[in-house]
């Protein structure tokens, strides 16, 4: 099996999963307790953690000026906690708004977190996932010692990707058909409209 490599600790691609991460106090430290919950995913699997670590996930996107696009990340942050049952997973903007990759780090070490994975909500690798992202992360894990960390990749080319595109596509011819109502995101904007083109070009 091939691992994904945290500083000086490899773990197994697929060993953290679903656990409640709990504070102790004396020498112990940090532990963590497996959760007889199973979580059922989309393709029916479910697994529990064997690696006695406490895992923290921050998702990043950009960021943005605007409220409204920075409050789908919220949306997706809970959606993910949902379906995968992961307790501690926070959001983070890499620049433009609040919380930061700073704040959601802190955020989960708070929570108990001694292995934090950042996993950027990108589609594509670039200059953000490549040098950005992994810099902002590394400033962060330098204020709390001992906790390690991860920048996973991003979304990439992947069929499930292909089926929500396809998905999103055939909605919204239906509702520009006038056969289905506006998603959330469409509804009072002009996009998810027939248009047509309305002057030939001239040279």
């Amino acid at each position: 099996m091939d691992a994904c490599r945290i500083s000086s600790y490899v773990f197994p691609r697929h060993g953290y999963h679903t656990r409640k991460c709990t504070m102790n106090s004396g020498k112990e430290g940090l532990a963590s307790q497996p959760s007889s919950r199973k979580t059922v995913i989309r393709n029916k699997l479910s697994a529990s953690s064997t690696t006695g670590r406490c895992l923290g996930v921050v998702i990043v996107d950009h960021g943005s000026r605007l409220d409204a696009a920075n409050d789908r990340l919220l949306d997706f942050v809970e959606l993910y906690r949902e379906q995968t049952g992961r307790d501690i997973v926070e959001p983070a903007h890499m620049e433009l708004a609040s919380p930061s990759i700073d704040d959601a780090f802190a955020a989960c070490v708070a929570q108990g977190a001694d292995t934090v994975v950042i996993s950027p909500y990108f589609l594509s690798p670039g200059r953000h996932w490549k040098q950005d992202i992994p810099r902002l992360a590394q400033e962060a894990a330098d204020k709390h010692v001992g906790v390690n960390f991860l920048v996973s990749a991003p979304i990439g080319v992947h069929k499930l990707v292909a089926q929500v595109l396809d998905n999103r596509i055939e909605y919204c011819l239906q509702q520009a058909e006038g056969n289905r109502e506006a998603c959330s995101m469409c509804k009072g904007t002009s996009h998810c409209k027939m248009n047509a083109g309305v002057k030939a070009s001239t040279k």
